[in-house]
């Protein structure tokens, strides 16, 4: 029942162009598509890294979706808290970088370890996740809401995609902890690249 004041087409299309071209903005999406990549490749290859290393039952597989879910739960209601105890920027580099070094762990910790860390991964993927749905919508304009969602989902699914098909192409070849090492370094690589995209545009803005 409630009714938006009408907008002039030049004032929306003038409004679409601006956001497109903030950086921050893209450094959101950024952020989005690497932590939903992740999750793509904690997905793909959960089973075989159950399976072939840790020479798991689906019983295994399935303690290690539950840890998954039940990290995701108590990722989501920590945002309340967390979201007032640092700044949206380092709150999304840390949550990549903690991201980066569990995958890592996971090629060198031990069986019981392992739950712990999927509770880790739900915990940090879901808090990021509704992190960046909160950033967005508080920053982005209601005109644009619904396509800079749109681009957000379809960079972090072509992301997911390649990650998928990466994966496929290696097949048995490699071990799954080295693929989910080889990832979370690459997730270091990406957080400098942010941090520095960061660093750049407050330095533009002080000047």
């Amino acid at each position: 029942m409630m009714r938006l004041q009408p907008v002039s087409r030049d004032v929306r299309f003038a409004k679409i162009s601006a956001a497109q071209l903030d950086p921050s903005l893209r450094r959101l999406i950024g952020v989005y598509a690497l932590l939903y990549t992740s999750a793509v490749l904690v997905s793909v290859m959960g089973s075989s890294f159950v399976f072939q290393e840790q020479k798991g039952t689906a019983a295994d597989f399935g303690y290690l979706e539950a840890a998954w879910s039940a990290g995701s739960l108590i990722g989501a209601v920590s945002l309340f808290r967390i979201e007032r105890a640092m700044s949206t920027h380092v709150r999304h580099l840390m949550l990549l970088g903690l991201t980066a070094l569990v995958l890592m762990a996971l090629a060198s910790l031990p069986t019981p370890w392992t739950v712990i860390l999927f509770v880790a991964l739900g915990f940090l993927y879901n808090l990021g996740r509704v992190s960046v749905e909160v950033t967005l919508q508080s920053h982005v304009s209601i005109y644009l809401l619904g396509r800079a969602k749109g681009i957000m989902h379809s960079v972090a699914v072509v992301l997911g995609l390649l990650i998928f098909g990466i994966a496929a192409a290696v097949g048995d070849r490699a071990f799954p902890s080295t693929i989910f090492l080889s990832f979370g370094v690459a997730l270091l690589v990406s957080i400098l690249c942010l941090s520095v995209g960061v660093i750049q545009t407050r330095e533009k803005g002080e000047t």
